[in-house]
């Protein structure tokens, strides 16, 4: 019997995006998701850069900024903890700006700062966006992305970060005001908010999974293939199943907990020696008689170094896979950065080995989090990626911290980014465990 020229069928999202060529639409998502990060990245270091400028205008020893430094960071964890499963319950779009509001505000108050307290709050209320606006984007973004492409897509988006350190880094070595980098910062990420209101759209996987929301998922799904019939929009089903009850209880189900627990392993490290790096470069730099000029132009020659390295490690892993690039990154970061403590007699040397170290801690920080983002389903994506992320903020907390106890203990600039290489060994380490354990248990979930 025939069908009826009206009946609808049922398309499959995941699919149709997977075999499709990127439309305008998702070309739009991943550029809006890349400013998102630019800004989030330059809100990051921009403390780093600062730091000493603001100590002299708040009479305060440089010493006592390991606090400041962690504040932020911890409010990154506050907000990647909290804010990633939010969104897996009311959508990525919605979590995405007020991440994105809240640290532009409290990056604008910062000038406003009169003593340790204040800028140490403004600090963590503004980390606290800064927290929760990555993983939403990453997970958003991963859900607009063909499968074949989805490495490289995140991690070429995700170089925004550190290139947000680069124009810092750069502002730093101008003539610009302290207070001028946090005005930019602030103002601009909150018109960018009001932007991405008006045409960041929402993740078509999320709403069919969540129901009830079928036309706004019907119309997207128009914009990304518009030569599609009509019956074709009437029913659509996406691979993934919606998940019932709390998002985080499944990072630890059906087997997951033991893959879970080990990714958190690598992002811990790699987000310490990122962190720690920018954090006490330019002091330490200033320390051995280099200029604040200059140690703003190494905060942004290891942001270049971090940009490029995010980059190119999507490629690589897809040619070389993941594992065997993401061990490589995380010996080189602990061979360059166990080596800049000792590169301090020329700042061209210096500069050689600021550059690698971000390379290759950047291109380990971008691999990591495409295999978070391939790893979880999409019922618990910005649960899985914003928790993963929130592990590296706590590594991001403790390297700071860790920094200003070891020069409190006179440690030498040598000895000190000795220490900071250790967590690369323990990184490599816990990739090639993650590998042993994908190779005994197939299925899983993490990506070869």
């Amino acid at each position: 019997m025939p069908v009826p020229s009206h009946a609808s069928h049922t398309t499959n999202v995941t699919d149709l995006i997977d075999r499709r060529p990127l439309s305008a639409l998702q070309i739009r998502v991943f550029v809006l998701g890349t400013l998102v990060i630019l800004f989030d990245g330059a809100n990051t270091i921009s403390i780093s850069v600062a730091a000493p400028s603001i100590a002299a205008a708040l009479k305060l020893p440089i010493s006592a900024f390991g606090p400041i430094f962690s504040a932020g960071q911890a409010g990154l964890l506050i907000g990647a903890l909290a804010l990633g499963p939010l969104a897996d319950r009311w959508g990525r779009k919605a979590l995405v700006i007020a991440s994105t509001l809240i640290f532009g505000v409290f990056s604008l108050f910062t000038p406003w700062a009169a003593s340790f307290d204040q800028l140490f709050m403004f600090r963590l209320l503004a980390g606290i966006g800064l927290g929760g606006a990555a993983p939403n984007v990453v997970a958003l973004a991963s859900e607009y992305a063909p499968k074949r492409m989805r490495s490289s897509l995140v991690t070429l988006m995700w170089a925004a970060f550190p290139l947000g350190g680069v124009l810092i880094g750069l502002m730093g070595a101008g003539s610009l005001d302290w207070q001028v980098i946090f005005y930019i910062g602030g103002a601009v990420p909150i018109a960018v908010s009001l932007l991405l209101l008006g045409s960041l759209p929402e993740s078509p996987t999320f709403l069919i999974m969540r129901g009830g929301d079928t036309r706004r998922a019907a119309g997207i799904v128009f914009r990304i293939a518009p030569d599609l019939p009509a019956a074709a929009l009437d029913r659509l089903s996406v691979t993934d199943q919606k998940l019932p009850g709390v998002p985080v209880k499944y990072l630890f189900s059906k087997g997951s907990a033991l893959g879970t627990l080990l990714l958190w392993v690598p992002f811990f490290c790699d987000f310490l020696i990122l962190v720690s790096v920018n954090s006490w470069t330019p002091s330490l730099l200033r320390a051995s008689g280099f200029s604040v000029s200059r140690a703003g132009f190494a905060i942004a020659l290891n942001s270049v170094g971090s940009m490029v390295g995010a980059i190119i490690v999507g490629r690589l892993m897809d040619r070389f896979g993941a594992y065997f690039t993401l061990t490589a990154a995380f010996l080189g970061a602990a061979i360059s950065v166990g080596t800049l403590g000792y590169a301090t007699s020329t700042f061209t040397v210096i500069a050689v080995f600021v550059t690698l170290s971000g390379f290759f801690a950047g291109a380990a920080q971008a691999g990591v989090i495409a295999l978070a983002a391939l790893m979880y389903p999409v019922a618990v994506r910005s649960t899985g990626v914003g928790w993963a992320m929130a592990l590296g903020r706590l590594g991001a907390v403790v390297g700071p911290l860790a920094g200003g106890i070891l020069l409190g203990w006179n440690f030498t600039v040598a000895r000190t980014f000795l220490a900071f290489a250790i967590p690369g060994l323990c990184g490599a380490a816990a990739v090639l465990l993650i590998q042993q354990r994908s190779r005994r248990a197939a299925g899983v979930g993490v990506a070869s």
